[in-house]
């Protein structure tokens, strides 16, 4: 991987890249789920630059996404991220 290439090069050895996947809760229901994404900056800074149509329509579409993964215990939605360790030589 490119991770592993540049601790290697940057003098660490014993590389080490653990895939972790955990779903994530984003709330009760669609409608919380998109305020939270909201509030955490990774839905307002997507739509900053839109018109105001374009943003409804895209926030249109994300509570329909939203809803589509509503379990019935809330909002689930499956992530994905690389525990990297090394050793420095």
């Amino acid at each position: 991987t490119v991770a592993a290439g540049v601790l290697t090069a940057a003098g660490f050895t014993a590389v080490e890249i653990t895939e972790v996947r955990e779903p994530i809760y984003y709330g009760p229901d669609a409608a919380s789920a998109r305020d939270a994404l909201f509030d955490l900056r990774m839905v307002k800074d997507l739509v900053a630059d839109l018109d105001p149509a374009a943003t409804a329509r895209a926030l249109d579409r994300l509570l329909a996404m939203l809803d589509a993964h509503d379990t019935g215990e809330g909002v689930w939605l499956d992530s994905g991220a690389w525990l990297v360790t090394a050793r420095r030589r």
